[in-house]
């Protein structure tokens, strides 16, 4: 009964003990529900900023201890400048709105409306009403851009379209809200006028007009001389701007007269035609031109000129005349020499002068030539045959002949053996007389003649035309055998036929090879590549083989005429041969003893050097003539072909010796030797 008490006791303090337990945690439980704790406000952002351009603010909430049923929220307003904020989503937030906050960590984006200092004031509270206050400053400035205005030339043409490079970068934002992101331009002239355009878009002074960012041709078109001032403004979409001035020099228009006459004489009654030539800078110019005429006053008589169309000019008076090329004549029935002036002057002033020399005379003459052979050698001189004559009074005339050389190189003389040089005049008489030409190249020659009168008269030019052959030969190579030994020789017969005979120029050879050699000619030998003299007709040469096997041997001949041939031959190097032998004085031994190898080498050909190495089987030592040992597998080289070797036995058993002797060519000959057995001994 005792012991029943107590285990109701028991439980009944273990029922107290764990409704006690009960109540203190629902009484913690209770004050964390209800107690507050504070928080602290981080905001991240970069404080500098364009114009038009979002700028990111990061927003980092903290609580003392995060507690379940605590809310948070902002709210903004404007202290200075125009912008708003947008959230992740996009959307425009409002200032003074409250704005829950969902994340303890949150962005915004503030787009910038003006340029300057911009204040926000934000206030966070939570729903137990603690409440942080900051304020966020951002300093907007424009977003800059590059503005490029080059000139294409330093000096402008006027009444021309002169290039003019415009240049808008921009890597930086910078786009308003109502711009489609082109720049405005405009510009103003100082000391000078004219107009910008582009492609077929005039841009007057003063007046605005729009370019996208990049690179834009311009030209500009001055309409007075002297040094332009243009100052051009560029305004970005965001109101940013920049001024750019360029000096521009303005000259006049230039252009130039070309006159040229068909010939310098002409007949009486006779129509000389008359090139006029007249060019300018710019062909769109509007820039206009008159045409007039006169004589000198040395001139002997005058002459009648007519234009393009047959009318009769009027010397002194003018008619207009576009930049073109055009064809005059003239004609007179009066003898002598006279210089034509033409005059042409511009709209703005201008004038030029060309004139050409003209005589009238009527004595015609005639000139012809050709070369007694077309087809030559190289040096060979061949004449060339001429004919010169008049049918008038040719008493007052004298004639001089020149020559240009339009093709290949050459020597022209006289029948003295005297040098003419080209573009030089030379007096001539009229008949038949005849001049030596000698090419000093390979090819065609063409020469020119033109013959001259004292009144400036000129027939031709006649031309000569000749084909100049590189003096050639022929070549042969024979050996005198095509079998030998290495390091011996075999002679080469070289044969060089000149074509044509005796033609007294110069040869020089070289040669390769497939294998390893050398040539010998008049006791100098030469090693592949390198070059040596030759005669015409027969050379002996050796060629001497450094390696076993085939030998292709290519030698080529070069004559100083430019002509190279080449010749083939193939020779064969074999090894040289020789005779080996080793005898030993004994054939039995007892250890310790010692018996001689005897040794001699011998060959029918040649002077070759030799080495030897020898294999064994069984033991015992060999030493050389002065006691040094000699060590199996090792070459030695053979200093005398009579020798001798000692063999010491150094243990019982049979021993079997190998000697193999090998020549600088290669071939290799072995001796053996065998000893029927080594005993113990006393």
């Amino acid at each position: 009964m005792k012991k029943s008490n107590q285990s109701i006791l028991l439980f009944i303090l273990l029922l107290l003990s764990i409704l006690f337990l009960a109540y203190a945690c629902s009484k913690d439980f209770d004050e964390l529900i209800l107690d507050d704790f504070d928080f602290t406000l981080e905001v991240v952002h970069s404080e500098k900023g364009f114009v038009f351009e979002p700028r990111k603010t990061s927003f980092l909430l903290t609580p003392e201890k995060e507690i379940l049923d605590v809310s948070y929220f902002t709210t903004f307003r404007h202290q200075k400048g125009k912008g708003y904020y947008l959230n992740a989503a996009g959307d425009t937030l409002s200032p003074l709105d409250t704005l829950s906050i969902d994340k303890l960590d949150w962005d915004y984006e503030y787009m910038p409306l003006e340029t300057g200092t911009h204040d926000i004031g934000f206030k966070v509270w939570d729903s137990n009403k603690r409440v942080h206050e900051m304020g966020i400053r951002y300093e907007i400035e424009y977003a800059p851009f590059m503005f490029i205005l080059t000139k294409g030339s330093n000096e402008n043409i006027i009444n021309s379209k002169n290039p003019i490079s415009l240049s808008l970068i921009r890597e930086l934002g910078g786009q308003s809200t109502n711009s489609e992101g082109s720049f405005e331009i405009a510009y103003t002239i100082e000391n000078g006028s004219g107009t910008l355009y582009h492609d077929n878009d005039v841009y007057e002074p003063g007046k605005a007009f729009t370019f996208d960012k990049g690179t834009h041709g311009l030209a500009y078109e001055p309409t007075t001389l002297g040094n332009h001032t243009i100052i051009m403004t560029a305004t970005a979409p965001d109101g940013a701007t920049v001024s750019k001035t360029l000096e521009l020099e303005v000259r006049q228009l230039d252009f130039s007269l070309n006159v040229t006459a068909s010939a310098s004489q002409i007949e009486l009654d006779s129509n000389l035609g008359i090139r006029i030539h007249l060019a300018n800078e710019d062909e769109d110019s509007n820039v206009t031109y008159e045409i007039t005429h006169s004589f000198s006053a040395d001139s002997e008589g005058a002459g009648t000129v007519r234009n393009r169309n047959g009318g009769v000019l009027t010397p002194g008076g003018y008619e207009s005349i576009d930049p073109a090329s055009y064809n005059y004549t003239f004609t007179s029935n009066t003898l002598g020499k006279r210089t034509l002036y033409f005059d042409v002057r511009d709209s703005n002033g201008q004038t030029k002068r060309d004139s050409v020399q003209l005589e009238v005379a009527n004595i015609p003459f005639s000139f012809q030539g050709d070369a007694e052979s077309n087809a030559i050698y190289m040096g060979e001189p061949t004449l060339l045959n001429f004919e010169l004559k008049s049918n008038g009074n040719t008493e007052n005339i004298d004639y001089t002949i020149s020559y240009i050389l339009e093709e290949g190189d050459g020597l022209l003389t006289d029948n003295s053996g005297t040098s003419l040089n080209t573009a030089t005049s030379y007096p001539i008489d009229l008949g038949v007389f005849a001049l030596v030409y000698a090419p000093s190249s390979v090819g065609s020659h063409t020469l020119a003649f033109m013959v001259t009168d004292n009144y400036g008269q000129e027939v031709g030019p006649v031309v000569i035309d000749l084909e100049a052959k590189a003096y050639d030969f022929e070549v042969a190579l024979t050996p005198a055998r095509t079998t030998t030994f290495v390091n011996s020789s075999i002679d080469l017969l070289l044969d060089i036929n000149e074509i044509p005979e005796d033609i007294g120029i110069n040869y020089e050879g070289y040669f390769t090879s497939t294998r390893s050699g050398n040539l010998i000619l008049n006791g100098t030998s030469y090693l592949p590549g390198q070059r040596f003299s030759l005669s015409p007709n027969q050379n002996t040469i050796q060629y001497s083989g450094k390696e076993t096997d085939p030998h292709g041997i290519t030698l080529s001949i070069a004559s100083d005429a430019g002509v190279t041939k080449t010749v083939q031959t193939t020779l064969t190097f074999d090894q040289l041969d020789f005779f080996f032998s080793g005898n030993a004085q004994r054939d039995e031994l007892s250890v310790g003893e010692l018996t001689d190898i005897n040794f001699n080498i011998s060959e029918p050909l040649g002077n070759s050097t030799f080495t030897i190495r020898y294999t064994i089987s069984g033991n015992a030592l060999l030493r050389d003539e002065n006691g040094n040992t000699l060590n199996a597998g090792t070459i030695y080289d053979i200093t005398n072909t009579n020798f001798t070797w000692v063999l010491e036995a150094t243990s019982p058993g049979n021993i079997g010796l190998n000697f193999i002797v090998a020549n600088d060519t290669g071939r290799g000959k072995n001796s053996y030797y065998s000893d029927r057995g080594i005993s113990q001994g006393l």
